[in-house]
């Protein structure tokens, strides 16, 4: 037993240096197929990743586009459809010269300048008209934080948690709760609506004296014109980004770079006397730019350029302006 093993231990302890020394000289050879294949699959898996990751960001830039197009696109739409039941409602010349009799109360963000409207110019009554629905529109739905919210410290309380979760959370978290709030807030808010609904309306019919339309008529597409307004804000409350609307007053200098005027009258000395339907932002992007009724007036030039606003533009927090 012992003589038998040992040539085979003796083959064993000459064979053991050479497979040593076999492995000392291929460790360190840099063309060995193994590390070769390794490398390989590391560089084909970081290219696929960045592939990956370039048509990922590709897919979501396309879809902010769509997403800006189609916000854009129903802007339009919606100032058209202002404008369309505006010249529908209102069509009556001898009516329209009742306008600036009127004394119109509870107007929106101050009183509509009625007495610089023109009894023979019936483009600058409809204008006139125009702004007055739009602010209406703006004050009751288009410029709150998410629909219905009305309440200064509610408010005040979401916009600090969207900030707070937008500051420590990942992304689609914000967005998730972004979706959630709006839901629940719709649910919670559906009496409010209504009423908001009613005050919107009777502030609108002080211009009944002026109307040639049928009444039912009338009230049935201002309806759908609020009813369209609310839903396109809420659809906006459901996204990532965080959208807001602006409107300026009258007397505001005009900004063509955030307006765009019915009237041709822009440049130094140009005023915005009605804002005819507001403008949309996505973060610090515009959108849509605010259509307005602009005129010439020479004690503006020297006027400081105000920032486009909207009504709590002053408390935003840091994640609506990025």
């Amino acid at each position: 037993m012992d003589s038998s093993a040992s040539p085979s231990s003796s083959e064993s302890s000459h064979s053991s240096p050479e497979r040593q020394e076999f492995h000392l000289h291929t460790e360190p050879i840099s063309d060995d197929m193994s590390g070769e294949l390794i490398t390989d699959t590391e560089v084909e898996t970081d290219v696929a990743m960045d592939k990956g990751g370039r048509k990922m960001s590709r897919q979501k830039e396309e879809i902010e586009e769509i997403r800006n197009e189609a916000s854009t696109l129903t802007m339009a739409k919606l100032s058209k459809k202002l404008e369309v039941w505006v010249k529908g409602s209102f069509k009556d010349p001898q009516l329209l010269q009742n306008l600036a009799l009127l004394e119109l109360v509870d107007v929106p963000y101050g009183p509509l300048p009625v007495e610089t409207i023109n009894l023979q110019n019936t483009h600058q009554k409809w204008a006139s008209i125009r702004a007055f629905v739009a602010a209406y529109l703006f004050y009751y739905f288009l410029d709150d934080y998410m629909v219905g919210v009305r309440n200064p410290d509610i408010e005040y309380s979401l916009m600090t948690m969207e900030s707070e979760i937008f500051n420590q959370c990942p992304g689609h978290v914000a967005d998730n709760w972004h979706s959630a709030t709006s839901m629940a807030i719709q649910s919670l808010t559906k009496g409010y609506l209504e009423d908001a609904g009613i005050k919107c309306m009777t502030g609108i019919e002080q211009l009944v004296s002026c109307a040639s339309s049928n009444p039912g008529l009338r009230e049935k597409k201002l309806r759908e014109l609020i009813q369209s307004c609310v839903d396109f804000k809420r659809r906006l409350e459901r996204q990532p980004a965080r959208y807001k609307f602006s409107q300026s007053f009258s007397g505001d200098k005009f900004i063509s770079r955030t307006m765009q005027t019915v009237t041709g009258q822009e440049g130094e000395g140009a005023v915005v006397e009605f804002c005819l339907w507001p403008g949309l932002w996505k973060g610090d992007v515009l959108l849509y730019p605010e259509t307005v009724w602009s005129k010439m007036d020479e004690a503006s030039e020297a006027s400081v350029e105000p920032e486009p606003r909207n009504r709590k533009s002053q408390h935003l927090p840091r994640c609506w302006t990025q």
